[in-house]
């Protein structure tokens, strides 16, 4: 990764925690990676591919009013559909 790109990466986050920017889209990354307390949605589009992940992904749903939603296609192998809270 260039250090151009880091840095970008780091003015976007810094931007969200800020306020200046109110939604953030990312890769799986974000699961293992950020920490933004500030977040109160995440949607995670696809399967979930372990209970790690989701526990991850989960736990980046952080404020106190948020909400975690998870969207497949029902009945897909090891997929999982609705919202969580």
């Amino acid at each position: 990764m260039s250090r151009e790109f880091k840095n970008e990466q780091k003015d976007t986050i810094k931007n969200f925690r800020q306020g200046s920017l109110n939604l953030l889209i990312s890769t799986s990354v974000a699961e293992e990676g950020l920490d933004i307390p500030e977040c109160n949605l995440v949607v995670r589009y696809g399967l979930l591919t372990n209970e790690i992940a989701q526990q991850q992904a989960s736990g980046r749903a952080r404020a106190s009013d948020s909400v975690y939603s998870v969207v497949a296609q029902a009945g897909g192998a090891g997929g999982a559909s609705g919202t969580s809270q």
